[in-house]
């Protein structure tokens, strides 16, 4: 096995769940957030900050956000796994700053979940 495959074999099984998980929740998503979850094991610090921007996008309608909010929460998740994964303490703090606006949008109980 080359280090090609090896490297992109966990990305494809890690976003094959991802995406499995989604039909399963039947969250909405967008393309650029498809995009991401496949390339954020190889990249991660790329996908870090496409993550980061998505989770600031605002949509066009509030319909959108409410639409969208549950695919943002994901993106917290990644971001937080991801800056785990780097051990870059500094911006898994800054993260839990930034997505304070967020919590404002969501239930107390999915802020809540969030925040552990």
């Amino acid at each position: 096995m080359s280090t090609t495959e090896s490297k992109s074999t966990p990305s494809s099984t890690y976003a094959e769940e991802l995406l499995a998980k989604r039909q399963d929740s039947q969250f909405s998503t967008t393309p650029e957030y498809d995009e991401i979850v496949e390339y954020m094991e190889v990249y991660p610090e790329r996908a870090a900050g496409a993550f980061y921007a998505l989770l600031q996008k605002p949509f066009e309608t509030e319909e959108l956000n409410t639409k969208y909010s549950r695919m943002k929460e994901e993106c917290i998740y990644h971001l937080g796994r991801i800056y785990a994964k780097l051990g870059d303490n500094t911006k898994l703090k800054q993260l839990m700053v930034d997505i304070r606006p967020f919590f404002n949008t969501v239930s107390k109980s999915r802020s809540a979940k969030i925040g552990t």
